[in-house]
């Protein structure tokens, strides 16, 4: 599973679209997200925008060129952090208007992989590999999703000539485990989705998932009720009544002005 379905960020898109039209703080200025994102990235293909930020490595300041790469980037690594869905729509309302200063902060955090991407993530990856029917499901996908392939990145550039040994595993066929196992997802987690640990799952003839309501890839393991729930499984007890749930998403308006989210500290 290394290597992601593009469709699992494209539908992760469409249900923050759902949940930010049910908002009012924003919904009469962004009644359709998806419709505002396709729009932005056909403007940032056409004409990049440049922010200046600081240089990770010499503390110097320095102009970034930001396309449709660079905000599909962005959107991959962010949009299912919890702590950030909340001012994405205002960040596209802005950047449709010609304002880059949410944009930066998100250039900001990830400018990293404009330098580098981590050899040991390459290795674990590519090593694992990909089976020939998924890796042809990806590709038609690719083709279909208004980010093309980059909830792949950079794996899928190099797959083919990163010098590692393969795993030889036979990826088609399914893990078989009778190990009390417990799987721990986030509804909101489109990296590491919900359909990924079920997939998985079948194959665990005693195992329990719990998952988080409106929770992202990154706060899962930080609910209080999850730590606790860990601690029952250990001690071979039952989890399925557990039903965590972290309060539903409130986006930020397009006035909101303090610090509702870093982004917004001009």
């Amino acid at each position: 599973q290394t290597f992601n379905y593009p469709s699992y960020l494209d539908k992760h898109v469409e249900k923050v679209s759902r949940m930010s039209s049910h908002d009012t703080a924003i919904s009469p200025d962004i009644p359709d997200m998806t419709r505002l994102l396709k729009r932005v990235m056909e403007k940032l293909n056409d004409h990049p925008v440049e922010v200046q930020i600081i240089n990770p490595l010499t503390g110097e300041p320095m102009n970034v060129k930001v396309g449709s790469f660079g905000l599909a980037l962005v959107l991959r690594l962010d949009i299912d952090d919890a702590a950030d869905i909340p001012v994405i729509p205002r960040m596209l309302y802005e950047l449709d208007h010609g304002d880059t200063a949410i944009l930066k902060w998100f250039i900001q955090k990830r400018v990293v992989f404009a330098f580098a991407v981590t050899a040991n993530g390459l290795t674990q990856g590519i090593s694992s590999g990909v089976s020939p029917e998924r890796w042809q499901q990806i590709e038609k996908e690719a083709t279909e999703s208004i980010f093309k392939n980059i909830v792949n990145f950079p794996f899928a550039d190099v797959k083919d000539t990163w010098p590692v040994p393969s795993l030889q595993a036979n990826l088609n066929k399914p893990m078989i485990s009778d190990v009390r196992t417990l799987f721990l997802s986030g509804d909101l987690d489109c990296r590491t989705p919900v359909e990924q640990a079920e997939e998985i799952r079948k194959g665990f003839t005693t195992s329990a998932h719990i998952i988080v309501q409106n929770a992202g890839h990154e706060q899962v393991l930080t609910h209080p009720e999850i730590r606790k729930a860990i601690t029952v499984f250990l001690s071979g007890k039952a989890v399925e009544n557990v039903k965590p749930a972290y309060p539903p998403i409130a986006f930020i308006s397009l006035t909101a002005e303090g610090t509702p989210h870093p982004a917004l500290k001009r």
